[in-house]
């Protein structure tokens, strides 16, 4: 989620709508994005490669996506919405779309390659990070965990190569996070400790449904729901929240609804999200498959950004 960078400044007082936290399902595998480059014809990039910030800029925990004084109900926006942009940034009007929805969008995950990339830097990367955070928006780096078969020492080498290649980045989204405390707890506390060794790093964990609530120390964002429209709507997210989840911010949860056909279908996804205290949503008519591989536009996504920003 860009899966969102605050403006530095300007848009700090702004920004202190709202900082908090989402999350996914089980399945929690984002979409482990491929190269890219090979999923689809990209337009070329005549965008100026915008420097990278330095790690001192001081990214304090992002004042406005991640506050957790941000009220769903007396005067602040009920819910943002958090895109997985697993979109090449060559692509740049739907990287522009995105930018423009801001303050409406307000986390981004950028994903080269279910990851970082195993080759170099990407200065269109460096540009889009850059713009996200122009725009106001938080832009986290996708990194895969394996369900904790991917060993800490390799995750965290991942965690370093976005920091040495994009020091703009604001935090890291784990995907892949296995829900059982027993296997997970400490590997994800430990992964989130090294995160923050970063000033006002973010941390968002995907197990895709709802974890153990110690899951929250070893977040920032939880993704509570990932999986289907037809799921969510009917039965594959529980008919209550556990009690716990009534302690914390809607904006420390988030949840991904993919297959949602019509407007009628994303619209109540957003409802449904809201009454379980997701203060993030990300909902998409695309399949599994290309769920995160491009941007819907046109009168959806107008729709969605006039039923996520509504009160």
């Amino acid at each position: 989620m860009g899966k969102a960078v605050c403006l530095l400044g300007l848009l700090s007082a702004a920004c202190a709508l709202a900082i908090a936290c989402g999350s996914t399902s089980e399945v929690g595998d984002a979409g482990k994005e491929k190269d890219a480059s090979g999923e689809r014809d990209s337009k070329t990039a005549d965008a100026e490669t915008i420097p990278d910030a330095s790690l001192d800029h001081a990214h304090p925990m992002p004042d406005a996506p991640l506050d957790a004084g941000r009220d769903s109900g007396e005067g602040g926006a009920a819910q943002s919405i958090a895109v997985p942009m697993y979109v090449d940034p060559s692509m740049t009007s739907e990287w522009e779309q995105v930018y423009d929805a801001a303050p409406i969008v307000k986390l981004l995950v950028a994903n080269p390659d279910s990851g970082p990339g195993a080759k170099s830097q990407v200065p269109a990367y460096t540009a889009a990070i850059a713009s996200a955070i122009k725009a106001g928006e938080t832009i986290v780096g996708y990194v895969d965990t394996g369900f904790t078969k991917l060993s800490l020492a390799e995750v965290e080498g991942n965690v370093d190569t976005w920091y040495s290649w994009y020091p703009a980045i604001e935090g890291i989204f784990f995907d892949e996070v296995t829900s059982d405390p027993a296997d997970g707890m400490g590997y994800y506390k430990t992964l989130y400790e090294y995160v923050h060794m970063h000033t006002g790093a973010v941390v968002v964990l995907n197990p895709g449904t709802i974890p153990d609530s110690s899951y929250m120390d070893a977040s920032d964002i939880l993704v509570m729901f990932e999986g289907p429209y037809a799921s969510y709507a009917d039965g594959g997210y529980p008919d209550a929240n556990p009690s716990w989840v009534a302690s914390y911010d809607p904006f420390r949860f988030w949840h991904l609804v993919y297959g949602a056909a019509t407007i009628g279908d994303m619209q109540n996804a957003v409802t449904l999200a809201r009454s379980r205290s997701a203060g993030y949503v990300f909902v998409t008519d695309e399949d599994a498959s290309g769920a995160y591989q491009e941007i819907v536009g046109g009168g959806y996504w107008t729709a969605e950004l006039t039923a996520v920003s509504s009160p």
